[in-house]
């Protein structure tokens, strides 16, 4: 915000009932003003300023003015009249900016004053201002934003002229006296007064006096505010595994901070010279050190200025899982022979205890109908070894379990159940297919004569990772039939050289052989075609 700006903060109560804002700031007509005002008359009742109304017609109106390391904000119209100075000094409305009374209004403090307003007449022909009231509403501080009297302000008579100026829409000073919290020069019951016939016109009237045209202008010094912290102090219930706690830290006066983080009153962390922001306590990086049962997280946030928040954060650490197994092998979409091992890393436990393992393997990701497998081997000194159980010892060493029975594509996952808990812990599932190797033979084809030549084309569906090897038989009758491997010419024929037989007849085959490699692709061998001369 700037000098100038209207805030809209706090509500007037007298008597403990809520009182709207003056909309004519006057007493009367005062014989110059276009209507009757509506000022407050005040009897002697108590005075409040609480928290802003959500009715905007009840809302204070303020004009801010930043004066070096104050941020001032002063009333833009009497509150009240017929009020003497010594009620108001009574109630602590009189003090000097630096020692007024504090007050708290939507949460934040304030320091409410009154202005000074010079000591005698002089002070509304001074150009160096003596007083707050010339400094600010007068603007003799030069205050950028903030409106300076013009002729009209300055005449100090009772003009219908001084209701409409720019300078009194925002001051409101037309047609009521303000009173000033200091003494004047020649009498100590006497306190100084301003405005009502000019911006700067200078009065005096008894401290004990009542007077219409006499009224209270409160101002307020913002009072620095301590860091706020949210969430506030909450409780996060029970824990089997370590979170982030999540926090956001604001200081609304722009005030650089330090952050205190302590667990169970010892001081982890300490961040210095922070700005308003999010923050966040990792847990695990504290977990394993923490018993089981209930904990504390204290977080206090102090600003330069030495003003200081604490929030507290509970919960109740039970046993949890260990962090979940990672598989190392096989890849997600290899492919596997029907007996295979998986292997893999276990993950962490928190609290030390030692962990089961098995493999689950099913043709669903669901892995409903599972498969569970348990032989569980360890690589130790370069060798496989069996194991019962893995600990934390045992973070970062392989381990395997082996797979049977396997066919078609099936999912795998490795699961932890740790001996404190006996909570699960799973690693992300795999999807792989089962088989390396296509090998296929087709049927004898019967021939009248030795079959010379032979072509043999294949419908396979393959990327170009595999490789194929085919063979041909001319005598596919006998009972080991003479397999050559299949090598066609420029034309696509494969000659044959085997010129005898066993079986009563001659006959055609064709054996094929697909090897998968790194494919993990889908591999179909939809026909086999054999052609013959």
């Amino acid at each position: 915000m700037a000098n100038g700006t209207i805030h809209k903060l706090g509500t007037l109560y007298v008597a403990n009932v809520k009182k709207a804002r003056p909309t004519k700031p006057w007493y009367d007509t005062n014989g110059s003003a276009p209507s009757t005002g509506n000022l407050l008359y005040y009897g002697s009742d108590a005075i409040e300023i609480k928290d802003t109304d959500s009715n905007d017609a009840y809302k204070l109106q303020w004009v801010e003015v930043n004066d070096g390391s104050d941020k001032i904000l002063i009333c833009d119209r009497n509150l009240l009249c017929n009020i003497t100075w010594d009620r108001l000094n009574a109630l602590g409305f009189c003090g000097a900016k630096g020692s007024g009374k504090k007050i708290t209004i939507d949460g934040q403090q304030y320091e409410l004053f009154m202005l000074t307003g010079g000591k005698d007449g002089n002070a509304q022909s001074e150009t160096t201002a003596s007083n707050e009231w010339d400094k600010y509403i007068g603007n003799l501080g030069k205050f950028s934003g903030l409106p300076t009297p013009q002729s009209q302000d300055l005449q100090n008579n009772s003009s219908s002229a001084n209701f409409t100026t720019a300078h009194n829409k925002i001051w409101n000073w037309a047609g009521c006296y303000s009173w000033c919290q200091n003494t004047i020069t020649n009498g100590n019951s006497y306190r100084a007064s301003r405005g009502r016939t000019g911006a700067r016109c200078w009065g005096h009237y008894y401290s004990d006096g009542y007077n219409g045209g006499l009224g209270w202008r409160p101002a307020l010094r913002v009072l620095n505010a301590a860091p706020k912290i949210t969430p506030a102090s909450k409780n996060f219930g029970d824990l089997n595994k370590p979170i982030n706690i999540d926090y956001a830290i604001n200081d609304s006066d722009g005030d650089k901070f330090n952050i205190s983080v302590k667990i169970d009153g010892t001081q982890k962390e300490s961040y210095q010279s922070q700005s308003s922001g999010s923050f966040s306590l990792v847990l695990s990086k504290y977990w394993s050190a923490l018993s089981i049962g209930s904990h504390t997280v204290a977080i206090t946030a102090t600003d330069t200025k030495n003003a200081a928040t604490t929030v507290t954060y509970t919960f109740t650490k039970k046993n949890g899982p260990a962090a979940a197994p990672m598989i190392i092998s096989p890849a997600n979409g290899e492919r596997r022979d029907g007996d295979f091992y998986v292997e893999f890393n276990i993950g962490a436990d928190s609290e030390g205890d030692t962990q089961t393992l098995k493999v689950q393997m099913s043709g669903n990701s669901g892995f409903s109908n599972s498969k569970e497998f348990t032989s569980l081997e360890k690589y130790v000194g370069g060798q496989w070894v069996s194991a019962a159980s893995a600990s934390n010892e045992d973070v970062g060493t392989k381990f395997r379990i082996k797979v049977t029975g396997a066919s078609g594509e099936v999912y795998l996952r490795v699961v932890s159940t740790d001996s404190g808990s006996l909570s699960e812990a799973r690693s992300s599932a795999v999807h792989i297919r089962i088989g390396t190797i296509l090998d296929v033979q087709a049927h004898p084809q019967e021939t009248a004569d030795r079959t010379q030549k032979m072509v043999v084309l294949l419908d396979l569906v393959a990327d170009d990772k595999v490789t194929k090897e085919i063979w041909v038989a001319n005598n596919a009758n006998d009972a080991s039939p003479a397999w050559e491997t299949y090598t066609p010419d420029s034309a696509g024929n494969h000659t044959f050289q085997n010129t005898a037989k066993t079986a009563e007849k001659w006959a055609v085959a064709a054996r094929v052989k697909i090897t998968a490699n790194d494919s993990t692709g889908e591999i179909a061998l939809r026909a086999i075609g054999m052609g013959v001369l």
